[in-house]
Formats: C-alpha cells, sequence, structure tokens
C-alpha cells in the first residue's frame, strides 16, 4: 500500500473526516517521509491542516541546527511549525526514558491547544524489532512484548503510528524519489547506546539468518496485542467484581476475589489498580509484594511499603491499596451532642459520616431488647454527651456483662474493625466514663437497669459507606 494511503486509512478509522492533525518531526527521514505524505494529503483536501511539532531536547550539539532544518522546510513549504525546548530530568528514569516523558508532554500540550483530533508518529517496521529485542532483553510482560502500538492514547490524546509496518529502507526509497531531505542524528552510531548496539550489530546477524526478520516480528507483536488486549479487558472486569470502594486516598478491595481469579489476571488487576495512583514505576516486585499481602490467610493483618507515599494493607477479608489511612487521623477529636435540645447529631471522619438519633425510651422495650443491639444506647435522660473520635487505644473500659476491663485496642480487634477505622471511631462519653462504642461495646458506666422506664434510646446508623468498610467482621452485623 502506498504511504500516502496508510497514512490516509489511519486517519480515517481514527479521527473525524478532514481533521487537524500534530506531526512530531525529528527531522530524520522517518519523520520527514511522514510530514510529506501528509502534506498531500492536506493539498487533496483529507487533512484540513497539519502542526508540526519538533522537541528540542537539549541534549545533542546538532540540536539546534536539526531544529533550524525543520523550521526551514516548515517555513518553505508554508506548514505551520513549533519548536517545543524541554527540560530532561532522568531522575530514576533513565535519560532516554526522561526525554521520551517530556516529548510527549509537549506533543499533547500543542495538540490540544490547536484543537488537533490525532498526533502522527512515524515509527516504522524496524523501530518496532528494535523495541521488542530491548524489552526482551530488559525483562519485560507480556504487555511489554506487544511493542509499540499503532494506536494509542496518551492524556486522552489519540497517537497514531501509521508506518509500523513499513521498512525504514521503504521509508529512504520513498524520500530519495520524492526529494524529500532529512538529517542523521550522529548519536544513533554511538553503540554505547544498547538500541544502537542491536540497530547496527546484532539485528543484521539475524537477518543474515531470517532475512523477513522484520515481517515475523511484526506479526508476533500483532498477536501478543490480540491477546494483551484482551487479557487486559477480562483484569478490568476483575477490578470491578473485587472492589468494594475507590476513593481519593485508597481503594478497598476483597481479598477473596482477588486470590480466586487466574494468576495471569491477579496481577494485571494489581497494576490496574496501582497505576490509579502513579502510572509509571511499577515492576513484578511491586506486584507480586501485594498479591502475597492479600493470599496470605494465616496474617488477617499486615502492610507493606511500595514507596511514592503508597502503601498496601490488609485487614481481614479486605485489601486496601494507597495511602494509608492510618496516617490520617480525624483533626476534630471530640464534640458535645446536647440531647436535651436536638434529637439529631452527625459528624464527618474523613471519608465516613456517622448520623445519631435520639429517641424517648418506649417502655415495651424490655431488658432483652435494650442489650441485644450495640447499635442502639439506653441511657437515662442526660442533657448532653461527649463523643471523642481519637481516644487512645490503650484506654481501658469495662463492657458490659463482662465483669472486668478491656482495652480498646483489644476490642477493636476482636470486633475485627480495621486499624484504617479505628481512630475515626466514635467513643461516647459521660463526663470521664466510657458509655458506648456504637456497634462494638456498651459498657457498665451510667446502665439502665431493669424496671427503669425513662430515658434515651440513641440509634447509630450505619452508612453504606461504613458496611463495605467492615466487611464480615462482628461490628458490621446487629449482635
Amino acid at each position: 500500500m502506498h504511504l500516502g494511503a496508510l497514512v490516509t486509512k489511519m486517519i480515517n478509522e481514527h479521527c473525524a473526516k478532514s481533521p487537524v492533525v500534530v506531526a512530531g518531526v525529528s527531522g530524520g527521514v522517518d519523520s520527514m517521509v511522514l510530514l510529506h505524505t501528509l502534506a498531500q494529503l492536506v493539498v487533496a483536501g483529507d487533512v484540513q491542516q497539519v502542526h508540526v511539532v519538533h522537541v528540542h531536547h537539549g541534549l545533542r550539539a546538532a540540536a539546534d541546527a536539526d531544529a533550524a532544518f525543520v523550521q526551514a522546510y516548515c517555513t518553505k513549504h508554508d506548514i505551520p511549525c513549533r519548536v517545543e525546548q524541554v527540560k530532561v530530568s532522568p531522575t530514576g528514569i533513565g535519560i532516554e526514558a526522561a526525554a521520551r516523558e517530556a516529548r510527549f508532554a509537549a506533543l499533547n500540550r500543542v495538540a490540544f491547544e490547536v484543537g488537533a483530533a490525532a498526533i502522527l508518529l512515524a515509527h516504522h517496521q524496524d523501530d518496532q524489532v528494535e523495541t521488542f529485542m530491548l524489552r526482551w532483553l530488559r525483562g519485560t510482560s507480556l504487555h511489554g512484548l506487544g511493542g509499540i502500538r499503532p494506536f494509542s492514547l496518551h492524556s486522552n490524546m489519540v497517537f497514531l503510528r501509521p508506518f509500523l509496518r513499513t521498512k525504514r529502507q521503504e521509508l529512504v526509497d520513498y524520500a530519495r524519489t520524492n526529494h524529500v531531505p532529512w538529517v542523521t542524528d550522529e548519536t544513533n552510531l554511538d553503540m554505547r547506546f544498547t538500541r544502537n548496539y542491536l540497530r547496527q550489530r546484532l539485528i543484521p546477524s539475524l537477518r543474515e539468518l531470517q532475512p523477513e526478520i522484520g515481517e515475523i516480528t511484526s506479526r508476533l507483536v500483532e498477536d501478543l496485542q490480540v491477546d494483551d488486549s484482551y487479557l487486559q479487558e477480562q483484569a478490568a472486569a476483575l477490578c470491578k467484581q473485587m472492589v468494594k470502594h475507590q476513593g481519593a486516598h485508597h481503594i478497598q478491595l476483597t481479598c477473596n476475589v482477588l486470590i480466586n481469579a487466574h494468576v495471569s489476571l491477579q496481577r494485571r488487576a494489581i497494576h490496574i489498580l496501582l497505576n490509579c495512583f502513579a502510572s509509571q514505576g511499577w515492576t513484578r516486585r511491586h506486584i507480586d509484594a501485594v498479591l502475597s499481602l492479600a493470599a496470605n490467610a494465616n496474617a488477617p493483618s499486615g502492610s507493606i511499603d511500595l514507596g511514592r507515599g503508597l502503601s498496601a494493607w490488609r485487614n481481614y477479608h479486605d485489601l486496601y491499596i494507597g495511602h494509608d489511612m492510618r496516617e490520617e487521623p480525624y483533626n476534630d477529636a471530640s464534640a458535645v451532642w446536647h440531647l436535651s435540645e436536638s434529637p439529631r447529631f452527625s459528624l464527618a471522619t474523613n471519608e465516613l459520616i456517622w448520623r445519631f438519633w435520639r429517641l424517648p425510651l418506649a417502655s415495651s422495650e424490655d431488658l432483652f431488647q435494650r442489650t441485644r443491639n450495640l447499635w442502639r444506647l439506653y441511657i437515662p435522660c442526660v442533657s448532653s454527651m461527649n463523643i471523642q473520635c481519637c481516644m487512645a487505644t490503650s484506654t481501658r473500659v469495662r463492657p458490659l456483662g463482662l465483669g472486668g476491663s478491656k482495652k480498646l485496642q483489644d476490642i477493636f480487634t476482636n470486633a475485627k474493625v480495621p486499624r484504617a477505622l479505628r481512630a475515626k471511631w466514635p467513643v461516647f462519653c459521660l463526663g470521664e466514663d466510657v458509655v458506648w462504642v456504637p456497634g462494638i461495646v456498651r459498657t457498665e458506666a451510667h446502665t439502665m437497669v431493669v424496671g427503669e422506664t425513662e430515658g434515651w434510646v440513641i440509634l447509630a446508623h450505619r452508612s453504606r459507606r461504613l458496611r463495605e468498610q467492615l466487611g464480615h467482621s462482628q461490628a458490621a452485623s446487629d449482635v
């Protein structure tokens, strides 16, 4: 298929009719051929306008000359051109990856400014072979072996690569036939770079054994992309099935649903969830650590540090990924509810909202009814109560009917309340006495005795969010 037809076909498949597009042009033969074909499409009316972006990384002595070359060509052919100078910060990811990130950011920025439907890049078949081998040698996943995609999305912008099945030599032949000038990047000859070693030494040797290495690799990569796409869809469906809550600070999911899935979907699902907080830098080590935490049935609680300020922690049947809520205590440590003045009271502790109602005690509620539901409190007609949300878990209370005292820490543990919720759980007090921990324990302090008919009933509302957090814990039910 003619190069212009390849570009037209891909634009028609992914863009609206006669779109505005951005072309990333370095000045090399591949990008200059792409620019030439796009210019022909503008003349034919298949493309409304082409905006050229040349990204100046400032890493080579010849970078200024390359930028001037691209600008001069665009000026001669009346093509809008922007030279975007970027700062490359290779901290932690390497110079090539940092340059790629800066380049994509610059292309996206211009594309949104000019209202482009897509960004076109000139990667070709030889690039695909090099990328496949480079990732194989460095160690990667099935997704990584899928190489360069002909269609992709970055920051909600469409990226198109119409030449991925085209050999570089075909692009060189096109340039010579159509008198398209280009510049040569001298760093492509530097054998210190692994990609250059593959390009100059290894791949030519392999081509002697298999002349069709480019075509064979292209077919393999396309098959891998199809398989990868299907598995990714299944992993996304698994995420929807196992995630109980997704908030601003963390994601809560059910361990059993995760560990009962196929291992290939487990890893992908964890990767998807980690990407909700940071889209790069996750390795097999991070993913396997999260899976080990989820699968360790012998340890109902535990946590791991994932870096970047993120953690994964387990509380019984639930796994959490995100910013550890244990480091986010509720700041408003106490409040006062004037029961004689207001029959309703509510307070918010981070992502949870607690609501309470005060009702007069009904004479029909006998002692048995008063003791079975821990989400209700029966007290004399007091005028007000203190509610504390950051009470020290070392505080000792005397649970009703126990005949002794226990630490709040032990009471929370026995009720299987996730550690992330304990600093946010309201504790009702009269004076210095702990009277009630809603849903968990009532104490001997200020308990109404048999025969008393004058008093208050306080009801605690369990929101859907709270039920999801508690899961199958004792505090989730009316016991």
